[in-house]
């Protein structure tokens, strides 16, 4: 059965942002990208859902913009 969506008479669930400036989101990422991110976190003995986003921090701190260049159709 699906959990109801967070309400104010409900406890925060260990995934709620609460007080740590987080939030939990979706991400549809490659299989590769994943992987590279996975094998980086098995070097560095941390989760690769923080490396990813110690990635993306480091981007937004340094202004850095993506060179996107979309297939054409």
């Amino acid at each position: 059965m699906l959990e109801e969506p967070y309400s104010s008479n409900q406890e925060p669930s260990r995934y709620d942002s609460g007080h740590t400036g987080k939030e939990s989101i979706t991400l549809m990422l490659d299989t590769s990208i994943l992987n590279y991110f996975k094998s980086l976190s098995t070097r560095y003995g941390m989760p690769y859902e923080e490396l990813i986003s110690a990635c993306l921090t480091d981007c937004c701190k340094r202004k850095l913009t993506p060179k996107i260049q979309w297939d054409a159709y």
